[in-house]
């Protein structure tokens, strides 16, 4: 792998680790903590996201795709701390209105995140090995997901919802300062490179004229 592809697995994985913590008491929260909570509000806030990062996924995505690395990792870093927000926005939340806008912010981060870092990944696959690190990330994705979901039931169990949001968002944090790493990787031509000069000469450019 090379080191892009690194940064992005290594960074999203903590980001959806973190929130994975808050995932399985969400709607427990609502409706037995939030002033105008219950059932009903719970369902309507997850339809929000989805609504929400949906309509902006799906146009968004061709912006990233007529643009280069340096757009699309800008408005990735955009989308993580719009998605770090979230976790946090949830510990202070009183009443549902406060839930609803944490999962606009959410919609909206996840909406900028999602194509900006598959925009980037895409680009990044190492050749001959595309199945694997599509394959690794997946993998990883859905063991962090099953250990926090687990993790996040019993710290909301012994030490509250609110701590276990602030935990949610310190390791949001922490996933997102790994992607800020990106931004200090050299650009040629719009794009990261990830490679020395000399190999990248080698391989991209006398090869094209065999």
């Amino acid at each position: 792998m090379n080191k892009v592809i690194k940064f992005l697995l290594l960074g999203d994985t903590v980001i959806f680790t973190g929130l994975g913590l808050g995932a399985p008491i969400l709607a427990i929260f609502i409706a037995d903590y939030i002033v105008g909570g219950n059932i009903l509000t719970a369902g309507i806030a997850s339809a929000l996201y989805f609504v929400i990062k949906a309509f902006i996924q799906i146009p968004f995505s061709r912006y990233i795709d007529a643009h280069d690395d340096v757009k699309a990792l800008r408005w990735l870093l955009i989308g993580t701390f719009l998605i770090i927000l979230t976790p946090f926005i949830y510990m202070i939340a009183n009443h549902i209105y406060w839930i609803f806008l944490a999962q606009i912010v959410y919609g909206i981060g996840v909406g900028f995140y999602s194509p900006s870092w598959l925009g980037i990944w895409s680009g990044h696959l190492d050749e001959g090995h595309e199945s694997f690190e599509w394959s690794t990330q997946a993998g990883v994705a859905g063991l962090g997901a099953a250990m926090t979901a687990l993790a996040g039931a019993a710290i909301a169990q012994y030490l509250g919802f609110r701590f276990t949001f602030l935990l949610a968002g310190i390791i949001c944090f922490i996933g997102g300062s790994i992607l800020v790493g990106l931004s200090h990787q050299k650009v040629r031509w719009g794009k990261i490179i990830t490679e020395p000069w000399l190999y990248y000469f080698r391989k991209k450019i006398l090869r094209s004229r065999d």
